[in-house]
């Protein structure tokens, strides 16, 4: 069979098909696919027209589609098609994701160059993969959706993102379910995979400074409850972390006994609660506020644990769930800030801490604040409103600490 009839049995099953000079750059006919569809027109365009403008319609604001991840990376045009053929190549392949219709086409460029003219010319064939796509395999032989496999990237990425450690794994079993960067980086581990295989090992030689939190923990095995206590991860090695960390049970999609912890790293914050304890009776109201920093901390530590949850109960609903994981966003910076807030105390006894000042919008001012709240507020079915009356909308302040008197305020009420 010689190249015309081989290329007229691809074109009889592609979603469409048309020829182009290459060289002058200039698509002769207009485009028509299988659905009846005129591609020229639909980008606004009318035959002949060049082929860079046409890429340029799909690939623009008017279309927008995109290439996809595994295809090259650099946008078809006549000149990139003459230079390849030039090089040697006389195929090219790219493969494209069509937003509108939610499809995807693998286009297949074949170049030869015309005997009477002496231009090279392309045979473009494009037929549709949507299925092909869509079907992705795991290593396990798991058939899993594309586009379900692309949102468990995006709250992997979002996970990673947090400056608390979450783990979470199923009980019995001990297969895990989810653990992000931050736990690794606590645990002194490089990869999941070795997460993984020491798992058991990890959780057994966990310090427990209080007796009692072993009891506790114990009792999650049967029973559907919440843990709120300190923990020494590896304890007498280089990489010794003193954690404050909630532990509590949920339940998968599919009914499985699922144990969720979140661990903030306060080892800076206990190294100088230590110092200040050993200090002059001066210095005791330091002492004190160290001593009860934790309890300070598990306000916005509920809150995003439990913003983590509506995420996982809202995993398909994308606008319920984008929404959650801004709220969770800012109760992580704001347990951060209470973390590095506590390490800076020692600088006020040389007088060398100081009111950082900037700009910032009062009707927006407490917004951070809602979303560490408003959690607590629900699971205790109160309702909390405020008035904001200023003369200036902008204002000069150091808004974080301003936020902390009111945490504070709110907790305390709660």
């Amino acid at each position: 069979m010689n190249a015309e009839k081989i290329l007229a049995a691809l074109a009889g099953n592609a979603s469409y098909s048309f020829e182009f000079d290459v060289t002058a750059g200039i698509v002769e006919n207009d485009i028509i696919g299988k659905s009846g569809i005129n591609y020229t027109k639909k980008a606004g365009l009318s035959s002949p027209c060049l082929f860079n403008d046409l890429i340029s319609r799909f690939f623009g604001e008017e279309i927008k589609c995109r290439f996809l991840n595994n295809s090259r990376k650099k946008s078809v045009s006549s000149e990139y098609l003459l230079n390849l053929y030039l090089s040697g190549e006389t195929r090219y392949e790219v493969n494209v994701f069509y937003p509108e219709t939610n499809s995807y086409y693998r286009n297949l460029y074949f170049l030869y160059e015309d005997e009477n003219s002496g231009h090279i010319f392309a045979y473009v064939i494009s037929r549709e993969i949507t299925e092909v796509e869509n079907a992705i395999f795991t290593s396990s032989g798991e058939k899993k959706n594309r586009e379900q496999v692309d949102r468990e990237v995006f709250y992997k990425n979002m996970l990673d993102a947090q400056a608390s450690g979450i783990l979470a794994y199923s009980y019995p079993g001990y297969q895990i379910i989810a653990a992000n960067a931050e736990t690794l980086r606590m645990f002194g581990l490089n990869s999941i995979d070795e997460l993984k295989s020491n798992l058991r090992e990890i959780v057994e030689n966990t310090y427990y400074p209080s007796p009692i939190t072993v009891e506790k923990l114990k009792s999650l095995r049967t029973m559907d409850a919440s843990v709120d206590y300190d923990c020494i991860l590896n304890k007498g090695t280089e990489n010794e972390r003193t954690v404050i960390a909630k532990t509590r049970i949920i339940y998968s999609p599919h009914g499985k006994r699922i144990i969720y912890t979140t661990y903030v790293d306060a080892s800076e914050m206990q190294a100088l609660k230590t110092v200040v304890e050993n200090a002059e009776s001066g210095n005791r109201a330091k002492s004190d506020f160290l001593f009860n920093m934790s309890h300070d901390l598990y306000t916005p530590m509920n809150a995003v644990i439990g913003y983590a949850e509506l995420i996982e109960t809202h995993w398909d609903d994308r606008v319920s769930a984008k929404k959650y994981l801004a709220k969770l966003m800012d109760s992580s910076k704001f347990l951060m800030f209470l973390l590095n807030n506590a390490i800076e105390l020692a600088s006020l006894e040389s007088g060398k801490e100081k009111i950082k000042e900037s700009l910032a919008n009062a009707e927006s001012f407490n917004d951070m604040l809602d979303a560490i709240i408003e959690k607590a507020m629900q699971e205790r079915n109160l309702h909390f409103s405020r008035t904001v009356n200023v003369e200036h909308t902008n204002v000069m302040c150091d808004s974080m600490k301003l936020r902390v008197v009111f945490l504070n305020i709110l907790s305390n009420s709660l």
